[in-house]
């Protein structure tokens, strides 16, 4: 058995630091963020499916996509996201699926042959860290997807907590923060759909001890 996790929060939550703890603790982490820059990459349909909606100004001169651009094309325009995001997530939830099927299948491989051997590989016993499948999803409320997982972990932080960490982040000035802010879904949305809510805006230590504690109980959970 494995159990699917999302991991999901606003911008400047904290969830990569929750997802990077989580995976050296043994869970296989599908960050969404990544895979949203993989399926635009270069020579991939994602990314000639974009040029095909906004032309070759969302091309940088290297021939990537121009997220910057983009997201500025789109920001305030709900109509033309919904169009982009019609060619991005279904891209996203395969690579995502696809990502999720390998890891699967090479764990039930490794335990196969541990068990053929005479031996069984700590991530072959039940409740094993390894068997957890982490989806850091960015916008989970607004996909509308919570119900494929059996777990919804939603980070959560203070709005200015989180602005002072995109000004600090990501170089942006305080009004480009709460525009950031306010296009996602709001806070009590995505609480509605979570599990369990880790507030990040305490000593990282404290964070990392939330964390583990329903990281453990998800693991006995899936034993």
């Amino acid at each position: 058995m494995f159990s699917r996790v999302a991991v999901t929060g606003g911008i400047g939550a904290g969830k990569s630091t929750i997802t990077k703890h989580l995976q050296e603790r043994g869970a296989f982490v599908i960050d969404y963020d990544e895979v949203s820059r993989e399926i635009v990459a270069p020579g991939t349909d994602g990314l000639r499916r974009v040029v095909d909606l906004f032309g070759s100004e969302a091309l940088n001169a290297d021939g990537t996509m121009n997220r910057k651009w983009v997201s500025h094309e789109v920001f305030g325009r709900p109509d033309l996201r919904k169009r982009f995001e019609s060619i991005i997530h279904p891209l996203i939830f395969a690579d995502a699926e696809k990502q999720e099927s390998d890891w699967i299948a090479s764990l039930t491989g490794r335990c196969e042959l541990s068990q053929g051997s005479g031996r069984s590989g700590h991530y072959c016993k039940p409740g094993s860290p390894h068997r957890i499948v982490i989806h850091e999803i960015p916008l989970l409320a607004e996909t509308g997807i919570a119900r494929w997982f059996d777990t919804v972990i939603d980070i959560e932080a203070p709005e200015e907590v989180r602005i002072q960490r995109l000004i600090e982040s990501r170089n942006l000035n305080r009004a480009e923060a709460r525009a950031r802010i306010a296009s996602q879904a709001s806070e009590e949305q995505r609480r509605q759909i979570a599990t369990y809510v880790i507030n990040s805006d305490k000593p990282l230590q404290e964070v990392y001890d939330e964390a583990d504690r329903i990281y453990d109980k998800l693991c006995h959970l899936e034993g």
